[in-house]
């Protein structure tokens, strides 16, 4: 290997620098503390009979482009300076940006990038920005006649806050060729003696995603739009747009159908349909190369939530003498065996021993699926699980004091419970009850168990209704009161009485506002009054004093998006007290509390926190990188390459959706919209995008690509490691190769945030038109429409256009909804749930009103606006039913 070192471009900077010798518009975001310096060079150059040669020379050049001024034009010139003919095959990159987080927020936030790179030949484009998602980005792509094959992460100089460095390739050995997407014309340069190439890198400064595609479409590139993302399942319309300045063809690799169906809005519209499961490349022909978009087909969405749980409930649950029994726990697809505390395949032990995210979320992924696909033997295996497992266990009881209702972390409860080291041991041993997170998923747990129960009488044993409702009020109180009267020492990452629950995003903490609804509703006013009083104490501090609210247990990552969504949602839908206080015990340092009295907090500013948290949410998820392990994938510290479709890609992404659909320009009072160049289009493509992204995790069986086998039907993979050469958080296993990791961890907490999220979406999108998102659309007359929704639980559907509407069923499915423009009407069609003995459909209408014009029988108004309960009984007696609404737009 022979370094290159190009001189012209002093860039070894930690920190935003101004760089006089080359200016980019007054901006900087090249720099970086760590590793080699941008303007270095790799190459491997050998001579004919392949020994290594060290004749090649390098030079750069910085200019900007006398066409427009603005576009700064990287020139890196190889030349071969022997006297015999030389290959160069490797030649590599670094990109040195500045990634280097730290344990301030602030600087994470502002003066930190996350990196977005899509490599396909001459079709690259790579950006940085700020994570908070503000603007300017700096976007780079490749010049006429360069292109890159593969990307790669050098772990060797790891450090905390840095996971390495990060290159690009423009030529790889041809050992070592990316099977992703094979590019034989870009694999090596011969140079005769005293013959040079040139490769070009353009570099521009951008204040939108918008500007990002019509750079790239200004440079000969193609911009390419997929509907509804790059996870397609079964029974969904899938669109693609293309736009390209030159002539360009597709290619359609055998199990794929391409239709043209004609230009919208500038892009050629395609509709595609996929023969089988699989990953399928899709080829851009054009004239500057070949762009690859990277498919994923998978099975329809509800047959993966029932194979998902049935997987879980069957093969994942231990059963025997041991203290674990009862211990739902991780599924190795490799081996085809289930790991535990006494056989954990090198897995860690916090991940084995059921008290940590990996083996918490297993319980909860069987019972979020049965809320809506009930199956007795499922339910048996959870509440076998809370009797045995849970309740006592990795649960303190309710009779056991101090700290009723506790819940041990990891590694063992066991251990912890049986620890010589108690209570006031500043978070060690019997006192390691801390970390919230255990208990968010714990609170889902008993709240899904409630509406079981609730739903499916006859369908628990264990608890009836009540109980599970009211364990999940004292888990969450306990949420609140436990962990802040445990005063964290030495050994932990920070100090003073433990307040997460106060003052950071967690996972599942949705189930809260929604579990005070449950206890008002069930006739339970006093603890639903106790427990709001907590919810709005970590709202007020999250809307009135975190800066930064984005974080959560790592330096930088995105666990926090779901919640901080939700507590501008609540903000926005609540009257917020004006005179609450709340005694910061760590106020003026560990355990040095103090008083805050919250000022009353304007809507202006609870509108401010909903679009800073969900720019920064953006801005931490593909959005544009036409591939399925991009696009809507969240981005973690180690950046845009190696853990991709983690859970928070379809937790965080319900919080992009719902933003879409209910928020996105309609900031009340606003004078104009704040970010007028991201169109809800943008939020809509990239929340659904995320919501379908991770369901490729899930393991089809024979036909899946990894680990296929019968007997791995159902299981999952915990992530996606896009590079060639891959690997996991685990020592054993560092050679996961542009594949899903083998064991399924985490990735169950994305499943149950999916169910969430799921819905169908009818939108007028900015190239598309109206497009359904979630469905199947079927033209039976002019002017009308069949959707047919394949969501997974097809009890909600969205119509945005001129007007909003949206369909939420409550013990149905809808079928279809026939929408006839002309006529102003749609008819829904629901099907009963035969578990069910009641059901109801609410519509909610924006800036329209409507009327039932007729109804099945069984089918009638509650007496409420737009609300309307079905009899099931008749209804289920011919499995479905019908009503017609006129819908009439307002006149302002």
């Amino acid at each position: 290997m022979v370094v290159l070192l190009l001189c012209g471009l002093p860039l070894f900077y930690h920190g935003f620098v101004n760089i006089s010798t080359v200016s980019l518009l007054g901006h900087q975001y090249l720099a970086s503390g760590k590793g080699r310096a941008l303007g270095t060079v790799c190459a491997t150059a050998v001579n004919p009979d392949g020994r290594e040669s060290d004749k090649a020379e390098a030079k750069s050049d910085f200019r900007f482009s006398e066409t427009d001024g603005q576009t700064l034009i990287w020139e890196i010139t190889v030349r071969n300076g022997g006297e015999e003919p030389l290959v160069i095959e490797d030649l590599k990159l670094p990109l040195q940006m500045n990634t280097v987080y730290e344990a301030d927020a602030k600087i994470n936030y502002t003066e930190r990038l996350v990196r977005h790179a899509y490599i396909s030949g001459n079709a690259s484009v790579l950006y940085w920005q700020k994570p908070d998602g503000t603007f300017p980005a700096l976007v780079m792509l490749c010049g006429e006649g360069t292109g890159l094959v593969d990307c790669e992460l050098d772990s060797s100089d790891r450090a905390p806050g840095w996971f390495g460095t990060y290159s690009v390739s423009i030529h790889e050995k041809e050992s070592e060729r990316n099977a992703l997407y094979p590019n034989p014309k870009d694999t090596e340069t011969r140079l005769d003696p005293g013959e040079s190439r040139t490769f070009r890198f353009l570099f521009r400064w951008v204040e939108s995603y918008a500007d990002i595609r019509n750079i790239v479409y200004s440079a000969g590139r193609p911009d390419v739009i997929s509907l509804p993302g790059m996870v397609v399942p079964q029974g969904m319309d899938c669109l693609l747009g293309v736009r390209v300045r030159s002539d360009y063809s597709l290619d359609f690799p055998e199990g794929v159908t391409g239709e043209r169906l004609g230009v919208r809005n500038g892009y050629d519209v395609y509709s595609l349909s996929f023969e089988k499961t699989g990953r399928y490349l899709v080829a851009v022909d054009y004239a500057g190369g070949r762009a690859y978009l990277d498919y994923f087909a998978t099975e329809g969405i509800e047959e993966l939530l029932k194979i998902r749980a049935h997987h879980v409930a069957s093969y994942q649950q231990y059963r025997g003498e041991a203290w674990y029994d009862g211990l739902i726990s991780l599924w190795n697809m490799e081996s085809e065996r289930m790991i535990k505390p006494d056989y954990r395949e090198g897995i860690f032990p916090y991940c084995t021993g059921g008290a940590d995210d990996p083996g918490l979320c297993k319980a909860s992924v069987i019972a979020a699926k049965n809320c809506h696909y009930p199956v007795k033997e499922e339910i048996a295996a959870v509440e076998y699980y809370m009797e045995h497992f849970l309740w006592g266990g990795l649960q303190r009881r309710d009779d056991e004091m101090p700290y009723p209702y506790g819940i041990y972390g990891s590694d063992y409860w066991y251990s912890n419970r049986k620890s010589p080291v108690g209570f006031g041991s500043g978070g060690h041993g019997g006192e390691r009850m801390w970390r919230t997170f255990d208990y968010t998923h714990i609170i889902g747990l008993y709240r899904d168990m409630y509406r079981i129960a609730r739903k499916f009488p006859g369908m628990t044993e264990y608890l009836d209704w009540r109980g599970y409702l009211l364990r999940a009020y004292h888990t969450a109180t306990a949420f609140y009161e436990v962990l802040y009267s445990i005063f964290m020492k030495n050994g932990w990452a920070h100090h003073g009485y433990c307040d997460w629950a106060f003052k950071q995003g967690n996972f599942h903490e949705i189930n809260i506002p929604w579990l005070i609804d449950d206890l008002e509703r069930e006739g339970y006013p006093d603890e639903a009054a106790a427990l709001r009083h907590y919810w709005e104490q970590k709202v007020m501090y999250m809307l009135e004093i975190h800066p930064y609210p984005f974080g959560s247990e790592m330096w930088f990552d995105s666990t926090a998006f779901e919640s901080t969504h939700v507590i501008a949602e609540y903000g926005l839908t609540h009257a917020l007290p004006e005179d609450l206080t709340f005694w910061d015990k760590n106020q003026n340092g560990p355990g040095e509390g103090g008083e805050i009295a919250f000022a009353p907090v304007s809507r202006e500013k609870v509108w401010a926190f909903m679009e800073k948290q969900i720019r920064a949410n953006l801005a931490d998820r593909g959005c544009l990188e036409p591939t399925f392990y991009h696009m809507g994938s969240d981005v973690r510290q180690e950046g845009d390459c190696e853990y991709l479709l983690s859970y928070m890609s379809q937790l965080g992404g319900r919080s992009v959706l719902d933003y879409a659909l209910n928020y996105a320009g309609r900031r009340d009072g606003a004078e104009e919209d704040p970010y007028p160049d991201e169109t809800t289009s943008l939020w809509m493509r990239t929340g659904y995008a995320s919501y379908l992204s991770s369901f490729m995790l899930i393991n089809t069986g024979t036909d899946y690509p990894w680990y296929g086998g019968e007997i791995n039907r159902g299981a999952a993979g915990w992530a996606f490691e896009p590079l060639r050469k891959g690997r996991t958080f685990f020592p054993n296993f560092h050679d996961v190769n542009n594949a899903p990791w083998p064991y399924d961890g985490e990735i169950d907490n994305g499943f149950i945030g999916a169910m969430r999220t799921s819905c169908s979406v009818y939108y007028r999108d900015d190239v598309f038109g109206f497009v359904f998102l979630g469905g199947h659309t079927e033209e039976i007359a002019p002017g009308k429409v069949r959707l047919v929704p394949a969501d997974g639980l097809r009890q909600r559907f969205y119509f945005r256009g001129d007007f909003g509407l949206s369909l939420s069923a409550e013990g149905l499915r809808i079928e279809s909804v026939e929408w006839d423009f002309e006529g102003g009407t749609i008819r829904v069609c629901l099907e009963a749930i035969p578990e069910e003995d009641a059901g109801r459909i609410t519509v909610e209408t924006r800036d329209c009103e409507i009327e039932l014009v007729r109804a099945d029988e069984g089918v009638f108004p509650s007496g409420a606006d737009g609300i309307f309960t079905v009899e099931t009984d008749r209804c289920a007696g011919k499995n479905s039913c019908r009503l017609e609404l006129a819908v009439t737009q307002s006149e302002d």
